[in-house]
């Protein structure tokens, strides 16, 4: 075969590519001053971080106080039977929590009330509805705002109530905006079962409270709740932001799980989905949940109300207040182990999960039909280059 100009010019330019690779100069290491300089901006920005964060616990905290405070000022009365589920205005701050936002938690609370009222063991739940602030915290400037909804529970308050933050102007709107299990979160659960056992309250804990995020099992279907993601986007950092749209599909453990491996199962039980940013389980913050932008898409978040929907609130109590070990709790109050009725579950939701190196039926067809066009295609161009 003749060598044209064009392969005398690959040539050239692959020596070439050869040379500048073999006299490329050895990489020079970096002396012990560059070294602790990105060792301190690393050191520096843990700190911030870690400041902003007690800034943002330092707000949480006051506003958890101002509740209190108010709340001891202007008790329920015994009869009332909105007492279960009441709605509290913030006074310092009642100029700036919109009113239709506050009809609607009064709307959710009354609802809430009838459902929960036929519970002996509850405990009280107090929405206290207030404005949200946002500042940059001294030293670190990072964003300190409350944001989203909180959840404190009686541990982090008086002993006994369930507190609810709920911060107006952001996410807020009008009568009928709020799915009832958003006003209340996991304090649902406290209002209808009490607290919860030792052993299932460290689960929960561990978890931060993710799993009983919707107590919605007095509906025959999910409820469902889409918050303004668009709104929220300048107070989320770019994969809290990736995660809010692309969290619907499973993780590893969810589709091991699904698709009948039991220890899977185990795993999804004990883990926080990959998309939630984890909390220092420390002093007061171990007591406390926050709902998340995209918690309402993801499986997980309704485990205990789907639960609580197929096996009837009684034996669901049973589970919440025992004081076993939360895998034989679960044993003893549904009759299965937890893991397999995680599987059920999960499988339920998702019946086309497959492992391994599996070739869908579709994927096969989908193949042979663009190797059927390819080789038309090529076909067709060579029959008319021949002919021409």
């Amino acid at each position: 075969m003749a060598l044209t100009l064009r392969h005398w010019i690959g040539a050239g330019v692959v020596g070439c590519a050869a040379l500048v690779v073999a006299l490329l100069p050895p990489p020079v290491k970096r002396g012990d001053e560059a070294q602790m300089w990105r060792q301190d901006l690393n050191a520096r920005a843990t700190i911030a971080n870690l400041m902003n964060r007690d800034y943002q616990l330092a707000l949480i905290l006051s506003r958890r106080d101002d509740a209190l405070a108010q709340l001891r000022r202007t008790p329920a009365a015994p009869s009332s039977p909105a007492a279960r589920v009441r709605v509290v205005v913030d006074a310092r701050r009642a100029e700036r929590v919109g009113a239709l936002f506050r009809t609607g938690l009064e709307a959710s609370a009354d609802t809430l009330t009838s459902r929960f009222g036929a519970f002996d063991a509850g405990a009280p739940v107090v929405v206290f509805a207030t404005a949200d602030t946002e500042f940059k915290a001294p030293t670190s400037g990072g964003r300190v705002g409350l944001g989203r909804w909180l959840y404190l529970f009686p541990e982090m308050t008086d002993g006994r109530t369930c507190l609810v933050i709920a911060p107006s102007g952001r996410g807020s709107g009008g009568p009928g905006t709020f799915a009832t299990s958003v006003v209340v979160g996991p304090c649902g659960y406290y209002a209808a079962f009490g607290a919860p056992g030792p052993a299932v309250a460290e689960w929960l804990r561990a978890l931060d409270y993710y799993p009983a995020l919707e107590p919605d099992w007095f509906k025959a279907r999910r409820e469902s709740w889409e918050p303004d993601v668009l709104e929220q986007l300048p107070y989320l950092s770019w994969g809290q932001a990736l995660a809010s749209i692309s969290h619907a599909g499973l993780t590893l453990h969810a589709s091991g799980c699904a698709a009948g491996k039991l220890p899977r199962c185990d795993a999804y039980v004990r883990e926080l989905p990959w998309f939630l940013s984890t909390r220092s389980q420390r002093g007061a913050a171990a007591f406390m949940a926050e709902r998340f932008l995209w918690s309402r898409g993801d499986a997980f978040s309704w485990y205990l109300a789907d639960l609580v929907r197929e096996k009837g609130p009684d034996r669901f109590a049973r589970f919440w207040r025992s004081g076993l070990p939360r895998d034989s709790a679960f044993a003893a109050a549904f009759g299965l182990p937890m893991n397999e009725w995680t599987h059920r579950w999960l499988a339920g939701q998702r019946r086309s999960i497959f492992l391994g190196p599996t070739i869908r039926l579709t994927s096969t067809v989908l193949g042979f039909l663009l190797a059927a066009l390819l080789v038309a295609g090529g076909a067709y161009y060579t029959t008319r280059r021949q002919v021409s």
